[in-house]
């Protein structure tokens, strides 16, 4: 916390989690490479924390991912193990049936028939016994996967989405835009992009605090999550940034969708609570462009990027479609 107020960063969680690795000192890279910004006296913003997050913590969440895989792995070795002893059960059995068969040809004694029906149930009885651990051990299994199974869809959120918001991260958005730009050059439906800015999310902060910040933050994206549909797809772009891809959506239905944004987002309302003071109001420009066939998607993104300037340029809180 030092650290943050020291050099003017929020304490939101990824500055939190880099300044933490940090002063913690086990990371040699991510150490090496802030006390070179330090020495060069360079300043510190969200924007190059970020980066160093993605770089030195998101990227190497992946490792999480091993862990899983290799309790499966021993999870299965267990059971294959298991199965095959059950196996080696069965086949003994087998083979004392057969042997017992054998004998009851040749019209046993009443001593003789006595002791093969004895052999039978102690052979009888070890299959069931080695069954009937087979099938505890299955239950047990099961539900060993069943854990591991939830630990994988807890790392695929971790891994997937924005701490602080609840959106999409940049590494999904990347994913996902892509996905969607190759579908729709090898002919399904075109896409539709909206690039989402906070008015005036600076004076805000310095205003009110980083804490009523994120409040913003976190308001805005629920407001997003609210208006668009099942499958379409809100991501973190940067900052106070937000993209939001609509697959099968052509730019006229993007132009409704972001007009319908920007008016709920006005409808946000924050009160201080210790002081019961109304807060400024919140409002968000927005710059609409649609998939085109001639271009790539970081062409389609400088597009909508531009747009969205252009609504901040003349006057903020509207929309504007790409060139």
């Amino acid at each position: 916390m030092a650290f943050l107020e020291e050099n003017g960063l929020a304490p939101h969680p990824v500055n939190y989690l880099v300044a933490f690795e940090y002063v913690l000192g086990e990371d040699r890279e991510l150490m090496q490479e802030m006390n070179a910004h330090i020495e060069r006296r360079l300043g510190w913003d969200d924007a190059l924390m970020g980066g160093l997050f993605e770089r030195f913590i998101e990227s190497r969440r992946e490792d999480l991912y091993a862990g899983v895989s290799t309790d499966l792995m021993d999870l299965l070795a267990n059971l294959l193990g298991q199965v095959q002893d059950t196996r080696t059960s069965m086949a003994d059995y087998h083979k004392t049936l057969a042997q017992k068969q054998g004998g009851l040809k040749n019209r046993p004694s009443a001593e003789a028939l006595h002791a093969i029906v004895n052999d039978l149930m102690s052979a009888t009885h070890d299959v069931v016994v080695s069954s009937g651990s087979l099938q505890e051990r299955l239950d047990s299994t099961q539900r060993e996967a069943e854990t591991l199974r939830h630990q994988l869809e807890e790392i695929k959120r971790e891994a997937e989405y924005d701490a602080l918001t609840g959106a999409l991260n940049r590494k999904a958005l990347e994913r996902i835009l892509g996905s969607l730009h190759q579908d729709a050059g090898n002919g399904g439906k075109p896409y539709c992009l909206l690039l989402a800015d906070v008015d005036h999310f600076k004076h805000f902060n310095d205003t009110y605090g980083h804490l009523l910040g994120d409040e913003v933050l976190k308001r805005v994206v629920q407001v997003l999550h609210q208006q668009v549909k099942g499958g379409d797809f809100v991501a973190r772009y940067g900052g106070e940034e937000f993209l939001i891809m609509l697959p099968g959506t052509p730019v006229k239905g993007g132009l409704v969708l972001a007009e319908a944004i920007r008016h709920a987002v006005e409808q946000i309302v924050l009160v201080r609570r210790s002081t019961k003071e109304r807060l400024s109001k919140v409002t968000i420009s927005l710059g609409v462009g649609g998939y085109r066939a001639d271009e790539d998607k970081l062409a389609l993104l400088e597009r909508v990027d531009a747009a969205l300037y252009r609504a901040k340029r003349e006057g903020r809180n509207r929309v504007t479609q790409a060139d």
